[in-house]
């Protein structure tokens, strides 16, 4: 008689562990701004695959070697990759040689993102989808969830703040954290056109008036002195809205 096939087996369920992975490893893709696409095109795998290591339903996520490939395509590190998994499961976060981290904790490194004009808006190359390059600037801690970059300043248009050509901008993301606009703050701008299709970065000061919140360049360049509005769901089809908070200028040498 001969033997009946054997029925596959079925797929892994999801333990604990690859749905705290799955997890980070979302988190960590949209903060780099990528798509499942992108990341998966990056590491060289399909986006079904990508979208199970999202999910936490692919065993193999388990493995160091792995890991180490999901957080290389996102620009990070699996150091990073299992301090976020620590930080939204939680649990306690280990340092990169395994060692607790002090009292302020140890933010891992962020990546290099878009540039911004520091006063006039600068343009993004949405048709760039590599991941951003790692810089040595660490995350800010009083913000643990949400989505901070680092980008580099082109231009003279702030340096009446100190703010000048060439210097690093850490960024937190105002739709993670409780944002409350305040005279004097630096804030990254960004005014989108054609429905979305264009879109353009700035830094600027944001000034908070009675009638709504206007936008300064702080520049000694007389190009650069008058200010911009907020003006979320413009007709003519120009928004211009806040999109992160500076907290930190890297000077780079």
């Amino acid at each position: 008689m001969p033997t009946p096939p054997r029925k596959p087996a079925p797929p892994t369920a999801p333990t604990k562990e690859m749905a705290k992975i799955g997890r980070a490893i979302g988190w960590l893709r949209k903060e780099a701004d990528m798509s499942q696409q992108t990341a998966a095109d990056a590491m060289g795998i399909t986006r079904q695959a990508w979208q199970q290591y999202e999910a936490g339903d692919r065993q193999v996520v388990l493995r160091t070697d792995v890991q180490e490939q999901i957080a290389a395509a996102l620009g990070t590190t699996r150091a990073a990759l299992m301090m976020v998994k620590a930080r939204l499961a939680g649990d306690a976060i280990p340092s990169a040689d395994g060692r607790m981290p002090g009292p302020s904790g140890e933010p891992y490194l962020l990546g290099l993102a878009d540039p911004l004009r520091a006063g006039a808006f600068l343009a993004i190359d949405t048709a760039d989808q590599s991941p951003p390059r790692l810089t040595d600037v660490g995350r800010d801690p009083r913000y643990p969830l949400a989505q901070q970059r680092v980008r580099p300043v082109v231009g003279d248009s702030m340096d009446q703040r100190g703010i000048l050509d060439g210097d690093l901008v850490r960024i937190v993301s105002v739709m993670d954290i409780n944002f409350a606009p305040e005279t004097g703050m630096v804030v990254e701008v960004e005014r989108t056109r054609i429905q979305g299709r264009e879109r353009e970065l700035t830094l600027k000061e944001l000034e908070v008036t009675e009638d709504g919140l206007l936008l300064w360049p702080r520049s000694s360049n007389p190009l650069w002195r008058e200010p911009i509005m907020v003006t979320e769901g413009n007709a003519d089809d120009v928004e211009v809205r806040i999109t992160g908070i500076m907290t930190a200028l890297i000077r780079r040498f």
